[in-house]
């Protein structure tokens, strides 16, 4: 009994607690990973209908954080905060829609709310938004949309609406093919970061199309690129040291950057296993053991 009694006296006690903390008490708590602490104070304030509670609580589902990962929840929630016109609510919303997740897949849904997210200025909406016109999922396929929304996004800095204008510039999709300009886009994405945009720039430069040709700038590209794990990029920048364009001849590294791991699902598999022919006819048995060792050390 007097056990029963302490419970009840505890479970009380943090009633009480919790109705007494806020949204900033929850956020604390969320930031230092004290989910079992968060959780419940969202849910309060969720139920209390307040929306930013209400999106962080949705996240919390999403994410196993506090609570077992509940898909359902977390869309159901997110419907909620993005009927009172919460923008990143929206934004989630649309994805879910889109992927199906927690939901059915539905990409009218998940335009319609890109679309209102998108007009409150979420970049994030605006590229999704461009991927669906270049697509035709959940809208009639429209180039010239697509690249109006990948614009809007570009223009705040999204790295992949940059690399997708450049991709279209690049190829010529629905426009005429301006190499000069798909490499101004791939540059502002590769400087924040996108493996793919430096991956392409390098080629530019390697070929010499829409920028003066330069091996060394399609080796520190490709490098770089290579550095996040790119395969296509790995393999271009050991094609670059077998042939000592821009770099050094050093099959050492050919060989290091062809093997290092890819994907099993890589495209270019036939293409590394042709290199690693012609490198194994140049290489010593050691250079062969160095660069094996070094990649072991990589991984």
């Amino acid at each position: 009994m007097k056990s029963m009694m302490i419970v009840i006296l505890v479970l009380c006690f943090s009633s009480i607690l919790f109705a007494e903390l806020g949204i900033s008490d929850a956020e604390e708590a969320y930031l230092k990973a004290n989910y079992k602490v968060s959780f419940p104070i969202y849910k309060k304030l969720a139920d209390a209908k307040d929306v930013d509670a209400m999106y962080k609580l949705a996240e919390s589902f999403e994410e196993g954080r506090g609570v077992k990962k509940d898909n359902k929840q977390a869309y159901v929630w997110y419907k909620k905060a993005s009927d009172l016109k919460h923008e990143w609510a929206m934004y989630k919303r649309a994805l879910f829609a889109m992927s199906g997740k927690g939901t059915v897949l539905n990409y009218k849904e998940a335009s319609q709310w890109f679309q209102r997210a998108a007009k409150m200025g979420n970049m994030w909406a605006q590229y999704q938004l461009g991927i669906m016109a270049e697509e035709g999922k959940g809208m009639p396929k429209d180039v010239i949309a697509a690249m109006e929304w990948y614009g809007l996004a570009a223009s705040q800095g999204n790295n992949w609406a940059q690399y997708k204008l450049g991709e279209i510039y690049r190829q010529g999709i629905g426009v005429m093919v301006d190499l000069s300009e798909a490499a101004s886009l791939y540059s502002e994405s590769a400087e924040q970061g996108n493996d793919w945009a430096a991956y392409q720039l390098g080629g530019l430069f390697e070929a010499g199309t829409g920028v003066s040709q330069n091996f060394a700038k399609a080796a520190e590209l490709y490098e770089k690129s290579a550095r996040s794990k790119n395969a296509w990029a790995q393999y271009k920048l050991a094609i670059l040291y077998e042939t000592g364009h821009g770099v050094p001849t050093d099959n050492v590294q050919a060989w290091y950057w062809n093997n290092l791991e890819k994907d099993a699902t890589f495209t270019g598999t036939k293409y590394c296993a042709d290199l690693n022919e012609r490198l194994r006819k140049a290489m010593s048995w050691d250079q062969i053991q160095k660069a094996k060792e070094r990649i072991r050390n990589t991984k």
